[in-house]
C-alpha cells in the first residue's frame, strides 16, 4: 500500500513539475498594456549593471501596431540610467541574448524599436506597424548585460541571486508598458 503512494507522488511531481524548473528559470511577469491605464512593470534593479528585464508581450500573430514606454525614476542618490537599451524579441532570439549567442530581431520592423536610452529618463519610439509570425514575443530591457549582438561570454547569475534580487528594491527605480493593438488587414 505505501509502494502506491509513493509511486502516485512521483507522477504528481512529474506532472506538476515546471518545465523550467522550481524557480522558473523562463518565467517572467505579463508586460502590462498601456490601455489599461496602469503604471506599468516595475522594475527595481535599474542602477544595477550586468542585468536584464524581461516582460512577456504573449504570442502574437497578424498585424500589429507596437511601441514601448519606459519611464525612470530617480532613487534617493540620483542614480541615471545605465545607458540600457530596450528591444522586442522573439523567443529564440531572447535565449539567444540570455546565453550570450549571437541575436537578432526577427522582423525588421521590431529592429527599429530597439533604443538606446542614454541618460533620457523616459523614452518611447514611434509606433511600428508591422506583420509579425505567430511566436511570442518579449520586451528586453538591457541594462549592460550585453553589449553587442555578436557572441560574447557573459556571467549570469545564479537562481539564487536573482530570487534574492527580486525581492531588493535598489536606488533606483523604472516602470514599463507595451502598447499593442492588432489592426484590420
Amino acid at each position: 500500500m505505501r509502494l502506491k503512494w509513493i509511486f502516485f507522488a512521483i507522477i504528481v511531481f512529474i506532472l506538476a513539475y515546471p518545465v523550467d524548473g522550481i524557480f522558473g528559470k523562463n518565467r517572467y511577469e505579463v508586460c502590462i498594456d498601456y490601455d489599461t491605464g496602469s503604471s506599468g512593470n516595475n522594475i527595481y534593479e535599474i542602477t544595477n549593471q550586468h542585468f536584464y528585464f524581461i516582460c512577456s508581450i504573449g504570442y502574437v500573430e497578424g498585424n500589429v501596431k507596437i511601441s514601448w514606454i519606459v519611464e525612470h525614476y530617480h532613487g534617493e542618490d540620483d542614480y541615471a540610467l545605465r545607458a540600457p537599451s530596450v528591444t522586442i524579441l522573439n523567443k529564440v532570439n531572447l535565449d539567444h541574448f540570455i546565453n550570450g549567442e549571437p541575436y537578432g530581431h526577427s522582423n525588421p520592423d521590431l529592429a527599429s524599436l530597439e533604443l538606446e536610452l542614454g541618460e533620457n529618463p523616459s523614452a518611447s519610439p514611434e509606433y511600428t506597424e508591422t506583420t509579425l509570425l505567430g511566436d511570442y514575443y518579449f520586451l528586453v530591457i538591457n541594462l549592460g548585460y550585453r553589449e553587442t549582438f555578436d557572441e560574447e561570454k557573459i556571467t549570469e547569475r545564479s537562481l539564487i541571486e536573482k530570487f534574492i534580487s527580486g525581492y531588493t528594491i535598489g536606488e533606483g527605480e523604472a516602470t514599463c508598458r507595451i502598447d499593442l493593438d492588432y489592426i484590420d488587414d
